[in-house]
C-alpha cells in the first residue's frame, strides 16, 4: 500500500516534518558552568534575562539585565551598540528566550548565545543567584 503516490508530496511531507524539529535560531548554547567560569575570569558578557520583572527580582544570574521578552523589540537601545557583542540570553526554561533571540537576530545581533538549561539549569548547577532587595536594589 502506498501512502504517497507522488514523490513531490512525499518531499513536501518530509520537509514539513523536519521543519518541526529545526532549531528556533542559529545561536550556540553555553553551559551554566562555562558561563560561570567566564564570569570568574572577569570576562563577563552581556547577560540578558527575558523573564518578567517579578521573576527577575526573586533571583537571577549575577550581572544580568532584565528586559522581559515582550519588551525586547521596544528596548533594543538598552543593548550593546556593537551588534557582535556576546549576549547570553535566558529565561526560565527556554521558550521566551527563543522568542527574544529571534527578535535580536532580526535586529542583526550576531553574538547571541543561549544559556543551556536557562535559569532552571543555572540553579540546578548550584551557581550563585543574585536577588533584588526592595531597599538596596541588590542582595
Amino acid at each position: 500500500m502506498q501512502i504517497f503516490k507522488c514523490p513531490t508530496a512525499l518531499l513536501l511531507f518530509t520537509a514539513i516534518l523536519l521543519a518541526g524539529y529545526a532549531p528556533l535560531s542559529s545561536a550556540e548554547d553555553i553551559s551554566a558552568i562555562a558561563l560561570e567560569q567566564q564570569m570568574s575570569a572577569n570576562t563577563v558578557p552581556f547577560i540578558l534575562d527575558v523573564r518578567s520583572a517579578d521573576e527577575y527580582d526573586t533571583g537571577h544570574v549575577p550581572t544580568a539585565i532584565n528586559i522581559p521578552h515582550t519588551e525586547v523589540t521596544n528596548r533594543l537601545d538598552e543593548l550593546p551598540d556593537n551588534l557582535d557583542t556576546e549576549i547570553i540570553i535566558y529565561c526560565r526554561s527556554g521558550r521566551r528566550a527563543a522568542m527574544a533571540q529571534a527578535t535580536l537576530e532580526k535586529a542583526e545581533f550576531s553574538g547571541i548565545r543561549h544559556l543551556e538549561g536557562d535559569f532552571i539549569g543555572w540553579q540546578e548547577a548550584g551557581l550563585p543567584v543574585q536577588i533584588e532587595s526592595a531597599e538596596s536594589g541588590v542582595e
